[in-house]
């Protein structure tokens, strides 16, 4: 892996996307798309991860084959600006999140590499992120990610009853399209950060 990490450039998605399907990539890497929902979980979870412990999970805990210290550089900083490009809409007011979704050959959007990326970053923490998925009023923001990119044994992770989503809800899911995703997220980063203002207050008063 590259020694110290780039700050991140541009993110030019399009080659970022080529390395990642090319065999210079490790065969379980992740496309740019669960890259993207990846780097969001990461940005919006509970507790910030350094890019040490995250880097190794883009590229399935293998190496990547770069051709030379200058293509580590550049792709490593393309997925550092992307990092950077999500937390800077994130910040903006109002949020805006724009998600790298692929598309079918017939035109539909295919969410669920994003949905299982965004996943990949909660399985990083799932001791922080227990008390918002096994909440009774926020579980459910996490449920289209299990239903989407997950598998049953996943939810064990966060100490919930293994479940498969059935045909139907899968249907539904997908019916409801890119933006009940973001609006998940949206809800989901407003819930941790309403759990940090509540500790600085009560630290405030003691």
């Amino acid at each position: 892996m590259v020694e110290g990490i780039p700050l991140g450039g541009p993110a030019d998605l399009d080659r970022l996307a080529a390395f990642l399907r090319s065999a210079k990539a490790p065969d379980n890497s992740m496309g740019v798309s669960d890259l993207d929902g990846f780097l969001t979980g990461l940005i919006v979870g509970p507790e910030p991860i350094m890019p040490s412990d995250w880097l190794p999970v883009i590229w399935g805990h293998e190496e990547p084959k770069f051709a030379n210290m200058d293509e580590a550089q550049a792709i490593i900083g393309m997925i550092m600006g992307r990092y950077n490009e999500i937390v800077h809409h994130l910040a903006a007011d109002p949020p805006v999140l724009q998600p790298v979704f692929m598309q079918a050959p017939d035109g539909q959007v295919i969410i669920a590499d994003w949905a299982a990326g965004f996943l990949d970053a909660a399985k990083l923490r799932p001791k922080a992120w227990a008390p918002l998925v096994r909440d009774k009023d926020t579980g459910v923001l996490l449920t289209p990610f299990f239903a989407l990119g997950g598998a049953p044994e996943d939810r064990a992770l966060f100490g919930l009853r293994p479940e498969a989503a059935t045909r139907e809800e899968m249907r539904q899911l997908v019916a409801k399209g890119p933006d009940f995703l973001v609006d998940c997220v949206f809800a989901i980063r407003m819930c941790w950060q309403d759990c940090r203002r509540s500790r600085e207050r009560t630290r405030g008063c003691s």
